[in-house]
């Protein structure tokens, strides 16, 4: 339960770095469905 939480937590962080990375604001606002 807690490393499935982690994983998650560390995929959105790494969704949220890629997206603002890209600086796109189409794919920006996709960094905040998860």
């Amino acid at each position: 339960m807690y490393l499935i939480a982690c994983e998650h937590l560390y995929m959105s962080i790494v969704n949220y770095v890629h997206c603002t990375e890209r600086s796109v604001e189409s794919d920006y606002n996709m960094c905040f469905r998860i």
